[in-house]
């Protein structure tokens, strides 16, 4: 008796079914991870938007809610920032307010913001790179645009300020920003970086005005500013300086010397270098105003303390004047300090004396005169130590 041939038939039936078993087993196991990677990203999608929001809130309360958010993230190449407050730090030194302000993923720089009332917040001059000698200093750029602010940068740091004057009253708003862009080179020898820092200072002016009541006229938008002079690449003869050192043009001492200089404008602090024919510094003259004036006076020990209107220090020869000016600017201070070994004796010669008194004389009449400034004092030919002429502007 033959065997039957298998039913293949019903084997054909069968398979497919075994085989959607197994698949149908499968599909568990792989959908597992899938499932999780999905709550994962949901989760990662929450918690970065709250870390958002929390940055968000930050920003938007930090220094007392006057951040130029979108300025920042300009000038920090980040559209995503965070805040910290240091209110406690910046009362202590009489500062309204203070935070420091970076740009999240990635090492995009750092931004410390101090908003405070001009006649009660201290260290004003240091918070610019400011703190005794200033013959190796960077020069200080004029915002302009009715602005009454300046810049000084360079390479991968800069520093900022502007004076706001409340109208009817005989407060100004100081704010005072540094920034440093340690990875990306030298990037304040950038115009439009440059000005990104100054839209940062002028718009949380302008914010921080609104939130503490102070009444003022801002003014225009800087797209860009030129970087300050550095070298002998960026000096002129002295005889045809037409910037910051441009009343030193006339006089005897211009020539065979060169200026570091920057454009006039109505800045707190300007600066001007006197160098040699080489590009070597020789003196530096500085104009001080408001706040700048009197940090001037608190030089730490070692440095002159220029605290009578006008002198000539008896170990330097460094000289100083000092002028009454309108509104905020208070009292001026201008000085003339030599850029060459601070250790050396004062200048022993009559003519190098006479030479540095005329260069002061000159510089600071100009300067008083544009800021509007009165009942300039500056040091007589014999005189020392406070014995000075007062000369009507």
């Amino acid at each position: 008796m033959s065997t039957p041939p298998p039913d293949t038939s019903s084997m054909q039936e069968d398979a497919p079914a075994g085989a959607d078993r197994k698949r149908r087993r499968r599909r568990p196991v792989l959908l597992v991870p899938a499932a999780v990677l999905l709550v994962a990203g949901a989760l990662y999608a929450v918690l970065d938007g709250d870390g958002r929001q929390r940055d968000e809130g930050a920003l938007a309360t930090s220094c007392r809610g006057a951040l130029a958010g979108g300025e920042l993230a300009t000038l920090l190449d980040s559209d995503r920032l965070r805040a910290e407050p240091r209110t406690d730090a910046a009362r202590e030194t009489g500062w309204v307010d203070r935070c420091v302000i970076e740009g999240r993923g990635g090492d995009s720089g750092v931004v410390e913001l101090n908003i405070g009332w001009a006649g009660k917040a201290h260290g004003a001059l240091s918070g610019l790179g400011r703190a005794g000698y200033a013959g190796d200093a960077v020069a200080a750029v004029p915002l302009g645009h009715g602005w009454s602010g300046a810049v000084l940068a360079g390479g991968p740091t800069a520093d900022a300020a502007v004076l706001l004057p409340c109208r009817g009253s005989d407060r100004s708003l100081l704010i005072g920003v540094s920034a440093a862009l340690p990875d990306r080179g030298s990037p304040f020898r950038d115009p439009d970086t440059i000005g990104a820092l100054a839209r940062v200072t002028t718009g949380t002016a302008e914010r921080a005005a609104k939130k503490l009541g102070c009444e003022a006229s801002p003014g225009g938008t800087v797209t860009s500013l030129a970087p300050p002079p550095l070298d002998r690449a960026d000096s002129v003869p002295l005889g045809r300086a037409t910037g910051t050192c441009r009343a030193l043009a006339p006089t005897a001492s211009a020539r065979g010397r060169a200026a570091l200089e920057t454009e006039l404008g109505d800045a707190p602090i300007e600066d001007c270098f006197v160098t040699d024919t080489r590009g070597k510094r020789l003196y530096h003259l500085g104009a001080f105003y408001g706040p700048y004036a009197r940090d001037l006076r608190a030089d730490p020990p070692g440095e002159q303390r220029f605290t009578s209107p006008s002198g000539i220090d008896g170990r330097t020869g460094d000289a100083w004047a000092t002028a009454q000016c309108r509104g905020f600017f208070g009292t001026a201070r201008f000085t003339l300090t030599a850029a060459t070994d601070r250790e050396r004796p004062k200048a022993t010669g009559d003519t190098e004396r006479r030479e540095r008194q005329e260069m002061l004389k000159a510089f600071a009449r100009d300067a008083a005169r544009r800021h509007g400034c009165s009942g300039l004092n500056t040091p007589s030919q014999e005189g020392s130590g406070g014995h000075g002429m007062e000369e009507h502007l």
